[in-house]
């Protein structure tokens, strides 16, 4: 099976709300720059990959659960979300692959309402929405801590064994802070296939020490994981595995059962309509009422 590029760039962006959020993850098909003379290894932690392949896939973390939403993924434009005064705003630009949302009309920006799964088109906007970066964390002990100034959340590290696809992993974890608990992940990973299938070398961000690089057969590595933290509990969802299956690239299997699809909003009368659905209604009731006498 003969590769079409040279590796893969993935990244996941955060954008909280109170207490759910949505995750918007990248896909990266890519080739090195010019960087000759080099070994596979080196070429992944010195050399450039430049993207020429993109797709983005979208979930929702409802405060305890994930769901994949379809009708946001697999398209080739980016897509950010603002959350302000209890709503959800999505907007998208670029890219010939839209998202299929319902009562499109050529918007790209829209009141999204997850609790009622609808949206509702709200016209053009001519910027996206940009994404917490989130807080990095930090290793104490046994736990990996969390802390915003005000709150603080220490995760076992025990619990985390099997999940991490790299050692490195535990210093490149950033969290954002919900209402009722930190929701964390990894935010970047590039990897090659210059060792040929079915072997991929995985790279986190940073230097080339053996605990942020990795080269393993494809079929074991782990999937790319969400984590959820309250105090208590900790809760991981496993958003996708970098497969080859049915490609002779790397690509992404989403791997969350659940979906979130949209629909059109209900229309609502607001405003003057209102005074004007009263005012007609209470002439209907004078008019019903004379007619009696």
């Amino acid at each position: 099976m003969a590769a079409q590029s040279d590796g893969f760039i993935t990244s996941i962006r955060v954008y909280p709300g109170e207490s759910d959020a949505f995750i918007v993850v990248e896909w990266d098909l890519a080739y090195y720059t010019m960087c000759p003379g080099t070994g596979s290894e080196e070429k992944l932690c010195y050399c450039s990959l430049d993207p020429t392949f993109f797709r983005c896939y979208v979930f929702y973390f409802n405060g305890s659960n994930v769901a994949y939403v379809p009708q946001l993924s697999n398209v080739d434009v980016e897509i950010g979300f603002s959350h302000s005064n209890s709503s959800w705003r999505m907007a998208y630009m670029f890219g010939e692959i839209k998202p299929g949302l319902p009562e499109a009309n050529e918007s790209n920006y829209y009141e999204i309402h997850p609790g009622k799964a609808c949206v509702r088109p709200l016209g053009n906007l001519s910027y996206l929405f940009r994404p917490y970066h989130g807080i990095p964390g930090r290793v104490e002990g046994d736990t990996l801590v969390f802390s915003n100034g005000s709150q603080t959340y220490r995760v076992p590290l025990e619990n985390l064994k099997g999940y991490v696809l790299l050692k490195s992993d535990y210093d490149n974890f950033r969290a954002v802070f919900l209402k009722n608990g930190v929701l964390f992940y990894v935010p970047f990973y590039e990897g090659t296939t210059d060792y040929g299938y079915p072997n991929v070398i995985i790279h986190g961000r940073g230097n080339c020490s053996p605990d942020n690089l990795m080269v393993e057969n494809v079929d074991k590595l782990n999937p790319i994981v969400l984590f959820f933290y309250d105090g208590d509990e900790l809760k991981t969802f496993p958003l996708y595995r970098i497969t080859y299956d049915d490609s002779p690239d790397l690509r992404p299997e989403v791997l969350i059962n659940m979906t979130l699809d949209f629909s059109q909003c209900e229309r609502e009368i607001c405003g003057n309509g209102i005074i004007l659905v009263i005012s007609l209604l209470a002439f209907a009731f004078v008019l019903w009422t004379s007619r009696r006498h």
